[in-house]
């Protein structure tokens, strides 16, 4: 494809050097396709990530709109993104694939045509380094596009012959601009803006019928494989104006704090990439601002998609940093820039050592994978067909087993996410439009999902546990929806710590009574009525005008809110504004999935958790991001009838077990192990009191050194007079334990125990026993003094 480019004295090249050329091509062609086609995909899994990739391939495969019915981050080619596998959109991930394969690849032959053949090395060095980040790869199409129509437009006198070829190559390079956000709707900006800047620079260089092509072209392609992936036309601006929502909100609700010096290593090395641009002598000055242009798009695109959740995500703002060093060579002079991606190379690899460890070893084999992954995959496919849809069944089955969902009749969501745990299941999947519940960081998608619930289309069952994400406050994941839950669904068992609901048979909007709005300063507190009743907020903030401009360029400082217990306990939980303004239960607390059951009880069963009062503050971080001061709405959620949730909670609550009252309890010489909290209170707190439900969780081991465990962990109850009662308690996976002491097998050795303690008042020494060959022994060390009384 090259030769599209070259001009009449170029046509008959040494034999040598075409043998170069085309091997080098070759190569490169071979390259793109093993890593943009996943001829090797990946299997459905369960968890937060894996469970939106399995639920975007479903969306497709039961034929649901994007952007009215499936909101996300994606689009309805996002198989092409997460290169996982599902029977339903195999194909198009294959042929949105292949496609990809020859928009790069035309894009890269006219790149080559500057390049020596050591220099085209680069390309494949920076192909090679978006293996570790999808996103840099994707991100990167749109800055080789603009350096493509750089190329084009520069050597424009030199194409005499072949001028007929250039709407053609300029149309076809920009089909893919159309393409793109159709994988990734948050690609829309950076497609857009190159677009345009391109188009613009045409029309600067006197290319008019150039600069309508660069235009025509992408709004022509989108629809057209908008079509083909199955979804009516006349959705696409609705898909355009939900992505839209999403990218406005991701700064503050996603965003996580960071390393700052990874931050200037990033900028740095930006900085000196412009400079190179800037100083070159050979290119006029409208050139170097249009160059300049393409590479901050470019570069800031990837600066938020790495350092606004500032974790692993940074492998995005690293790798695109490298790839667009490795790119300067096609315009630029090799030597003088030879320094500058040397720097990028440092900065690459200091920005990503906090996050991944990889030697050259470890590059080099995941290179020589890339290559036999596409080749095995490519094998697989022919000589056995059967071979994906095999691996998937055995993938959704395992984790079918892992849920251990029962099959419901009628349609069913899950909240908050876990949708490979539904789908699995073999129930039928009725989501909500904003599937995954920490993605409704936004006032209208939080009503939309409520807005679904109230409607007839609404699930007939939902599996529902309390997930909190980034230190949120949990009631402020769809946290509108909640009283709609409350008021519509019965909890009818509790399986794997997900509720289990049904719908009532008639449709009710909660009622919200003595409502009272206030203003208030970052700081004061708000004291709430004394109410049994559950207590709903809305609180509004207004960002500055230094804040508005820190969601775009960066992120906004964070949110949080201190709750004070009646108990005497405070928690501080961090909130999203624009969560915060659609409304969120405040009071009580609720942490846990056992905890929302509970908002069907008596209200005595959270009396521990009721919230006294409650601030808001805004973490400084150099720039003054809110105004101060915010206006909260409280109110009362009219309560719904109650039930008996003790029958729900049969499995989840411990019995007293007064066997080990007529055995004969020893006292071990020592426990290895620690009580983490009771009641959410750390055990150094001194006098707890509880009055109905008793919750302790912890870890405990035989023996650290062996990472031997016991066969059962109890929660001893002493009273004033040395009766001691036992309680059962689950084991629980506490990983942290494991990685602490650097040993998998003590990943196991968590309990948990829940109880109904309404009986006993008085008095209590709390503790722990265990079990072990045999034999029951009580821990001497722990002697944790707790008052039970009303």
């Amino acid at each position: 494809m090259s030769i599209l480019l070259n001009n009449k004295q170029d046509i008959s090249p040494k034999k040598n050097d075409f043998v170069i050329k085309f091997s080098m091509w070759l190569i490169l062609l071979i390259t793109i396709a093993s890593i943009f086609v996943p001829l090797s995909p990946a299997m459905p899994s369960g968890g937060l990530d894996p469970s939106w990739q399995f639920a975007l391939n479903q969306a497709v495969a039961q034929g649901f709109q994007f952007g009215k019915q499936i909101i996300y981050t994606f689009g309805p080619y996002a198989s092409i993104y997460t290169k996982e596998y599902h029977p339903s959109t195999d194909f198009i991930m294959l042929m949105g694939s292949l496609y990809l394969v020859a928009s790069y690849a035309f894009c890269c032959s006219i790149l080559m045509r500057r390049l020596k053949w050591p220099w085209q090395l680069t390309l494949f060095t920076a192909l090679f380094a978006s293996i570790y980040s999808r996103d840099a790869l994707l991100f990167s199409l749109p800055l080789i596009v603009g350096l493509a129509t750089f190329i084009i437009i520069t050597t424009n006198n030199e194409l005499r012959d072949n001028k007929k070829l250039i709407p053609l190559s300029i149309a076809i390079i920009f089909m893919g601009l159309g393409f793109l956000p159709l994988i990734k709707g948050t690609m829309l900006v950076l497609c857009t803006l190159t677009t345009f800047i391109c188009a613009l620079y045409c029309f600067i260089k006197k290319q008019k019928i150039l600069a309508i092509i660069c235009t025509m072209s992408p709004a022509i392609s989108m629809p057209l494989f908008w079509v083909a992936a199955g979804q009516p036309i006349d959705n696409l601006a609705t898909y355009f104006s939900s992505m839209l929502n999403v990218i406005s909100g991701y700064s503050e609700a996603l965003a996580v704090d960071g390393d700052i010096k990874e931050i200037i290593a990033y900028g740095v090395t930006s900085i000196l990439i412009f400079l190179a641009i800037f100083f070159q002598n050979k290119i006029d000055l409208i050139s170097k601002f249009f160059l300049a242009i393409v590479y901050f798009l470019f570069l800031f695109i990837a600066f938020k998609g790495g350092f606004t959740r500032h974790d692993t995500h940074t492998i995005i703002a690293s790798t695109s940093l490298l790839i667009g060093a490795l790119l300067l060579p096609i315009f630029l002079n090799g030597r003088s820039i030879f320094p500058v991606i040397i720097i990028a190379f440092i900065s690459w690899n200091y920005i990503n050592h906090s996050y991944f460890r990889t030697s050259m070893v470890d590059i080099g084999r995941n290179i020589g994978l890339t290559y036999f992954s596409a080749w095995e995959g490519a094998r697989q496919r022919i000589i056995n067909p059967d071979w994906l849809n095999v691996q998937f069944d055995a993938a959704v089955k395992k984790i079918r087993v892992e849920a251990s969902f029962p099959l419901v009749q009628g349609t069913s969501d899950i909240y908050s996410y876990d949708q490979s745990y539904l789908i699995a299941s073999g129930n039928l999947w009725s989501p909500r439009p904003i599937f995954q519940s920490y993605m409704a960081y936004s006032a209208k998608f939080a009503e939309l999902n409520k807005d679904y619930l109230l409607s007839s289309k609404a699930p007939e069952n939902i599996f529902f546990k309390v997930d909190l994400i980034d230190g949120r406050m949990p009631s402020l994941d769809d946290g509108v929806s909640w009283p709609v839950i409350i008021q519509n669904y019965q909890p009818l068992e509790i399986k794997n710590n997900f509720l289990v609901f049904r719908k009532k048979p008639i449709t009710n909007k909660p009622e919200f009574i003595n409502v009272k709005k206030m203003e208030r300063s970052f700081g004061e507190k708000i004291n709430l009525p004394n109410s049994p009743n559950q207590l709903f907020a809305k609180l509004e903030f207004a960002p500055t005008i230094a804040g508005r401009l820190m969601s775009i360029l960066f992120k906004p400082s964070q949110l949080f809110i201190t709750l004070n217990l009646k108990n005497g306990s405070k928690k501080e939980f961090r909130i999203i504004s624009d969560m915060a303004k659609s409304g969120f239960l405040i009071s009580p607390l609720i942490e846990n999935t056992l905890e929302f059951g509970m908002l069907y009880g008596k209200p005595e069963f959270l009396s521990e958790k009721m919230v006294e009062s409650f601030s808001v503050s805004s973490h400084y971080d150099g720039i003054k991001s809110w105004s101060g001061k915010y206006t909260a709405t409280l109110s009362e959620i009219k309560p719904v009838s109650k039930i008996n949730v003790s029958e729900i909670y049969k499995s989840e609550f411990s019995d007293f077990d007064d066997e080990l009252l007529n055995i004969n309890v020893q006292t071990s010489e020592k426990c290895n192990g620690v009580i983490d909290m009771v009641n959410d209170k750390p055990p150094r707190s001194a006098g707890i009191v509880i009055a109905n439900l008793l919750r302790v969780k912890g870890w405990l081991a035989d023996s650290i050194e062996k990472a031997t465990l016991p066969e059962a962990v109890y929660i001893t109850l002493t009273d004033e007079n040395g009766k001691r009662r036992y309680l059962n308690t689950r084991r629980i996976l506490r990983a942290d334990v494991g990685s602490h002491f650097k040993d998998s097998r003590l990943n196991n050795s968590g309990y948990s125990m829940v109880a109904n303690v309404s009986s006993l008042r008085g008095n209590y020494s709390l503790g722990l026993a265990i079990k072990t060959l045999g034999k029951t022994m009580t821990c001497p060390q722990f002697h944790l003094p707790v008052t039970f009384s009303r």
